[in-house]
C-alpha cells in the first residue's frame, strides 16, 4: 500500500518537474523577446510590436542552432524590421548584452546590500 502512494508521489513530482522546466523556458523566451524588442527599438527598427518581435526571436532562435547563425539572425532582423544589416547585427548584440548587464547590476546590489560599500572596497584593497 505504501509503495502505491510512493509511485503516485513520484509521478506527481515528475509532472511538476516537467511543468517547471517548460515554465522556465517560456519565461526565458518572453524575456528574450523583450530584450530583442528593446534592441530593435534602440536601432530605430520599424514594426517592433510584440508579435512581430516574437516571430523574429523565434526565427533567430532556430537560426542560432546552425553554425554562424547569428549572421542569418541579423539578416532576419534587418529584413523584418526594416533596418540595415549592420543595425540588425547591433540590435542582436544589444539584445544579448542587456540580460548580462541587468544580471551584473542585480549581483552588485546584492553584494552591496550584504557586505556594505566599505567591506566591498576592502576586498579590493581600497
Amino acid at each position: 500500500m505504501a509503495g502505491q502512494y510512493t509511485d503516485m508521489l513520484n509521478n506527481l513530482i515528475g509532472v511538476f518537474g516537467i511543468g517547471i522546466v517548460i515554465g522556465m523556458f517560456v519565461v526565458s523566451f518572453i524575456l528574450n523577446v523583450l530584450c530583442m524588442k528593446w534592441g530593435i527599438a534602440r536601432v530605430d527598427g520599424k514594426e517592433n510590436e510584440f508579435g512581430s518581435v516574437f516571430v523574429t526571436t523565434l526565427l533567430s532562435f532556430v537560426c542560432g542552432l546552425i553554425p554562424c547563425g547569428c549572421f542569418l539572425s541579423a539578416y532576419i532582423i534587418s529584413t523584418r524590421h526594416k533596418v540595415t544589416y549592420g543595425k540588425g547585427l547591433l540590435a542582436l548584440i544589444l539584445a544579448g548584452l542587456l540580460p548580462i548587464i541587468v544580471m551584473i547590476i542585480i549581483v552588485l546590489i546584492f553584494v552591496f546590500a550584504t557586505l556594505g560599500i566599505s567591506e566591498f572596497m576592502a576586498i579590493f584593497g581600497f
